[in-house]
């Protein structure tokens, strides 16, 4: 970078630190994870380090908190077993799963978004079918409860457990949503009707226990067609329809979820591809943030558009570069950009635009992103899941991308840029008036290797001398990956290869720090920014 440079560059961004436009949310503190990892040394230490990212404490997801099973269960995200018969088909509850999970997770200061769900296997429709039940079994298919009262106690049951073990006021911050995707089919084997009841013995069975608590719902897909009108469904029931457990007028909606995804497919596996010459001319995919902010606005508009939602905050509760999360390099190659700096500039940009809608949408606002990454880290290096790390917990490029963002402050400032398109970014003041600058050059387009020249002046609330850290994530800056490369991609790397990946996984500066004397309130640096990457400036008065 150059300071003071006379030269003029493409992009021209302009930055005034003593024009507030805002208080700065964090929305991007939040993520899912595979509860069975939480259990597991990798886990903690995974969980430890997601927190040093932000000084602000994260939401994790809870998926299966409701399902059968050993934790590691059959569908993927976990199981915590709590619901159970006795020979005479009377419940009992058994939390030592959930203890376990929970207790780590409330060490570490997260703040749980419980989602409920799915049936347990005793209490399945399905699982009644040899009894002249509705529904044949199904290991994949979910079916409504063979007796809502059981349901409502077991919530009941659950809630309560929660506040008795970690305390009113640690409760108080969670978040109660109800299921995963329902207009999926294999997720919700009934009507919508149906759900409706469910969601009314569920809210009930929240509020009864713990009145304080939040609750809502209900995480529809992004689809258009299929998610948007189930979503809108719901939300007029809870307003206005006719409650299924005591005939009263709606239900409480404390908030309301759905998910985005960056692409209208499933990348699922295509084949075996255990080697460059399988790959062939499989044409690149890029994922497309465009797609994702068209799906926001749309659902955005639909909510506000009925009478009775001013007020009620929005959970993103998935909110991801594409879909499909287990999936390979390995059986389908076009995902090789899940592991390069492409994820950490769409990641930041992501963050930028849904700082816009949050302001647009001032009445129903965004008040969390919670991206699905944290599990199947995968057996070999870079396998390339869907993940923030890799193969011995290291991290990808993408987890840089939330040390950049967690070092962002607590009041939005003015950012102008001269272009519209691919370079664009967010400032901030934080409490102690250091500034931060976030840039980033992200095109949607994978193949993009555009170089970029931007000019940066910043006007700061008052002159003296400032400390200036320059981070880099780029191909070459904080990018573990990039190292692996060069390596020659070893799939068991030995110890000094191990040594070297792990020294490049942190946040890098691009340059030394320096000492700069703000004089007339301004200062202009002129950088800069390679195909997909980020910048982020921080400047730190000096006492």
């Amino acid at each position: 970078s150059r300071l003071n440079s006379a030269e003029k560059s493409n992009i021209q961004i302009s930055v005034d630190a003593g024009k507030i436009t805002g208080s700065l949310s964090h929305i991007w503190n939040g993520y899912l994870g595979n509860l069975c990892l939480t259990l597991s040394p990798i886990g903690a230490d995974l969980l430890e380090r997601i927190n040093e990212t932000s000084s602000l404490p994260f939401y994790r997801r809870c998926w299966g908190i409701t399902s059968s099973g050993t934790c590691n269960s059959k569908k993927s995200y976990g199981s915590l077993n709590v619901y159970n018969e006795d020979a005479d088909g009377n419940p009992f509850y058994d939390f030592t799963l959930f203890d376990q999970v929970f207790d780590i997770l409330v060490s570490k200061n997260i703040i749980p978004i419980m989602c409920i769900g799915f049936i347990p296997d005793l209490l399945s429709s399905a699982s009644s079918a040899d009894k002249g039940g509705t529904y044949p079994p199904s290991d994949y298919e979910i079916y409504p409860p063979n007796d809502y009262d059981k349901w409502y106690n077991l919530v009941y049951a659950m809630v309560g457990h929660c506040v008795d073990r970690y305390g009113r006021k640690t409760v108080t911050k969670w978040k109660w949503e109800l299921w995963n995707e329902p207009d999926i089919r294999n997720y919700w084997r009934s009507p919508e009707e149906e759900f409706f009841k469910l969601y009314d013995y569920t809210a009930a069975a929240v509020k009864d226990a713990f009145p304080e608590a939040e609750v809502g719902g209900i995480a529809v897909t992004h689809n258009q067609r299929r998610g948007k009108p189930f979503m809108i469904n719901f939300i007029r029931h809870c307003l206005e329809g006719t409650n299924y457990r005591d005939s009263s007028k709606g239900s409480p909606l404390d908030f309301i979820t759905f998910h985005l995804k960056g692409s209208s497919i499933d990348i699922n596996k295509t084949g075996n591809f255990t080697s460059e010459k399988l790959i062939g001319d499989i044409p690149e995919f890029s994922p497309s943030l465009q797609y994702i902010m068209e799906h926001m606005k749309s659902n955005m508009d639909a909510i506000a558009s009925i009478p009775g939602t001013d007020g009620i905050p929005v959970y993103i509760t998935e909110c991801d570069i594409d879909i499909g999360v287990g999936t390979s390099v390995y059986e389908n190659p076009i995902l090789g950009y899940r592991n390069t700096e492409y994820h950490s500039a769409f990641q930041c940009a992501l963050a930028k635009e849904m700082l816009d809608i949050r302001g647009e949408y001032s009445s129903n606002p965004v008040e969390r992103l919670i991206i699905d990454s944290f599990y199947y880290p995968g057996r070999r290096m870079f396998e390339g899941q869907r993940t923030l790390f890799t193969a011995d917990g290291i991290e990808k490029p993408v987890f840089n991308a939330f040390r950049v963002l967690g070092k962002m402050g607590t009041k939005r400032v003015r950012f102008e840029c001269s272009e519209t398109g691919v370079v664009d970014g967010f400032a901030s003041l934080a409490d102690d008036n250091s500034i931060q600058v976030m840039v980033y050059n992200y095109n949607e387009d994978v193949r993009d290797r555009e170089m970029k020249e931007v000019d940066v002046s910043v006007r700061f609330p008052e002159p003296g001398l400032y400390r200036l850290r320059h981070y880099r994530i780029d191909q070459e800056f904080s990018n573990s990956y990039s190292v692996w490369k060069s390596l020659g991609k070893p799939v068991v790397p030995d110890g000094s290869q191990m040594d070297l990946i792990k020294s490049r996984q942190g946040l890098e500066l691009l340059e030394p720090e320096r000492t700069i004397d703000v004089k007339d309130n301004g200062a202009a640096l002129s950088f800069n920014l390679p195909h997909h990457s980020v910048s982020l400036l921080v400047f730190q008065p000096v006492e």
